[in-house]
């Protein structure tokens, strides 16, 4: 059950309703009333919304390397994080883009992926290492920007601090997976 307080979506600030109607073109409502994932707490500062959504595009969309390394660095993050709203929707994404059950299995268990694809395997220490030392050895440095130039590399160590950000507010919230997930990925204790 999430923490935000329901909101009656027709007695919001003109700012928050004119973000809702662009959300509700391209999503549903949950049966509780709220939208998912991020929006309903970015919605309370609409500059937050569109700031943050509109970097959010940005990763999804215009990077310069592949869609399903976006999803491996996702997945790495919400793993993390045990983020049960990212997990649950960019896990079905990863799968859809070809990141392998067994990859996105071991992600999740916090195991090593037994990775076919070494662009896959950089991205996930990029991520790890970020998450967990905060900084990236001289070794994946060198094999980040052999692979991805410096532009990738600052686009994958701030798309890692990006979704940092979502799976911190999910959390925060206690945002759950969506309606139509199977299975709570990471129980709350």
């Amino acid at each position: 059950m999430t923490r935000l307080t329901p909101k009656d979506w027709n007695n919001v600030s003109p700012a928050q309703r004119e973000i809702y109607e662009a959300l509700m073109e391209r999503r549903d409502l949950r049966t509780d009333g709220d939208i998912g994932g991020p929006f309903d707490a970015w919605i309370l500062n609409p500059e937050l919304h569109r700031r943050a959504a509109g970097l959010g595009l940005m990763f999804e969309r215009r990077t310069s390397f592949p869609y399903r390394l976006v999803k491996v660095v996702i997945l790495t993050v919400a793993a993390h994080y045990r983020a049960n709203y990212p997990w649950a929707v960019h896990s079905r994404y990863a799968l859809d883009h070809g990141v392998p059950q067994a990859v996105i299995d071991s992600i999740h268990n916090g195991t090593p992926p037994p990775f076919d694809d070494d662009h896959d395997r950089i991205v996930h220490t990029l991520a790890t290492e970020l998450l967990e030392t905060h900084e990236l050895s001289d070794q994946t440095y060198a094999e980040a920007i052999a692979a991805f130039d410096e532009i990738g590399v600052a686009e994958l160590a701030n798309l890692t601090g990006f979704y940092v950000m979502v799976a911190m507010t999910l959390n925060t919230f206690h945002v759950p997976e969506p309606e139509w997930a199977e299975s709570t990925p990471f129980p709350r204790p």
